[in-house]
């Protein structure tokens, strides 16, 4: 959606090329792709390589509950189990509560099943897939942890060095993360609440 605004913005046409996360860098060097927008970060290492826009969205992390005992704030897990999904940042970031026991389980969906079957009181994962269950489990509630807005962790997207697409593309998409056409996306996948939680996370 945002590769398709921007291209009728700017008056180009767009042919999405589906490839392995791991051949994008890859792909822009080269002269496969003009560009990648897929959830890729600007560290270091990249920007070696290729460019990067502006940064476009800060991934979050949510602490999702059952609603009958919601869970909105680390504070609240205080002397409780929590699942996260092992090997993850989501292990890390629960592993810095206070006095919180860990359960680390592999998988996101057994993380969500282990909430269901109230054998713990929340669980810790990706912000985004908190508002995808929700939509199918109603009984759950998730609420954002502040979104720390930090550019390694962030998306954006990538072009080949000096590439003439570059300065274009960035004016349209801050036009974009400014007059609300960004949020219609968010909206249209993740919903309305994971649109306010993340206003309100990373102010």
């Amino acid at each position: 959606d945002i590769a398709n605004y921007l291209a009728q913005k700017l008056g180009f046409e767009i042919e999405i090329t589906d490839m392995t996360f791991d051949g994008l860098v890859g792909a822009l060097t080269s002269g496969r792709a003009d560009l990648v927008i897929s959830g890729i970060s600007p560290t270091a290492e990249r920007l070696k390589s290729v460019d990067f826009s502006t940064s476009y969205f800060y991934p979050s992390i949510a602490i999702i509950s059952r609603k009958d005992n919601p869970k909105p704030t680390p504070e609240s897990l205080n002397g409780e189990k929590v699942a996260v999904p092992f090997g993850t940042s989501y292990e890390a970031k629960a592993q810095s509560f206070e006095n919180v026991e860990i359960v680390s389980i592999t998988g996101t969906p057994a993380v969500i099943q282990e909430l269901k079957n109230n054998r713990v009181a929340a669980a810790v994962i990706d912000g985004c897939q908190a508002a995808e269950f929700i939509k199918v489990h109603p009984d759950l509630e998730f609420h954002l942890l502040p979104i720390e807005k930090n550019l390694e962790d962030s998306f954006a997207i990538a072009f080949p060095k000096g590439s003439e697409l570059k300065p274009a593309m960035d004016e349209a998409l801050v036009e974009m993360l400014e007059n609300g056409e960004f949020d219609k996306i968010i909206v249209k996948w993740l919903g309305e609440d994971y649109l306010a939680s993340y206003k309100a996370g990373i102010q």
